[in-house]
């Protein structure tokens, strides 16, 4: 039986019908099957991958996908022609409970190299880094290797958000949260484990809910600086808190809850 993979549609204006501009399904091949897209972003680039600074911001519009089990590729439309170049970004073999899923991409300029990288979150199997490069039909040299964690390592539950906030990245998976520290020889580090929190929950961390969800940056209400904010849902029945993180001059976080989704269902649904 024939499925249908993942696709973007595209309206040229407001009176017009939706049409398909990316089939995924035509590019993978039917050995690798798509169900959904994950990722549709534009991305800007101010800089080349050896440190030059561009006339122009370049904009692309990028898409991720995974397959889930084996493989993540990438997409991105050149706008002149109208074609999707793919390159396939991260594959391997099937292992139980590890998921190839992007879910977020963000650029970002390391502050003590001052080099201008794009970011990918591979699901369980961590973060990939590459370049802005004109020469690629994509325009972005990956490494070679994995930014996070080692070659060969992953993380327990799949990667699900990443933002920029006071000048450094972050990203979250299961009940952690991760912080980039720039420089040559990169690393990332454990900066809040909320795993505490799951004895409220009365069960353990569910890798279909994932913990920490969505994770944005916002101006910190309470003063200056960015803030972080997500939704906690660890559990099947988690009630969907969602959380603040403020960061201090000192470097200390302070977490905050600001609302309960579960409580909010009755105002808007009714009783």
């Amino acid at each position: 039986r024939y499925k249908q993979s993942a696709q973007v549609l595209r309206l040229d204006s407001p009176g017009a019908e939706w049409v398909v501009d990316l089939d995924l399904g035509e590019t993978t091949g039917p050995d690798i099957h798509i169900m959904k897209g994950n990722i549709l972003k534009e991305i800007t680039f101010t800089m080349e991958g050896d440190g030059n600074t561009l006339d122009e911001p370049v904009d692309l519009l990028f898409m991720a996908a995974g397959n889930i089990r084996t493989h993540i590729s990438v997409w991105v439309l050149d706008d002149e022609s109208g074609n999707w170049s793919q390159e396939i970004v991260a594959s391997g073999e099937s292992i139980e409970d590890m998921r190839y899923v992007p879910r977020d991409v963000e650029v970002y300029k390391d502050n003590v190299t001052g080099q201008e990288r794009v970011f990918l979150l591979l699901g369980n199997y961590g973060v990939l880094s590459g370049v802005y490069d004109p020469s690629l039909p994509t325009k972005i040299r990956w490494d070679d290797e994995k930014e996070f964690p080692p070659t060969g390592g992953h993380i327990d539950v799949r990667a699900l958000g990443m933002a920029e906030a006071n000048g450094k990245l972050y990203f979250s998976g299961g009940v952690s949260l991760y912080a980039r520290e720039d420089g040559e020889q990169p690393r990332w580090s454990e900066v809040l484990n909320l795993e505490a929190l799951l004895a409220d929950e009365k069960a353990p961390l569910n890798v279909e809910m994932g913990g920490i969800r969505g994770l944005t940056r916002i101006d910190n209400p309470a003063g200056e600086g960015d803030s972080l904010i997500f939704m906690w849902a660890p559990t099947q029945r988690s009630l969907g808190v969602i959380k603040r993180i403020d960061f201090d001059a000192d470097g200390t976080q302070t977490i905050h809850d600001e609302t309960v989704v579960a409580d909010l269902v009755p105002t808007i649904l009714g009783d």
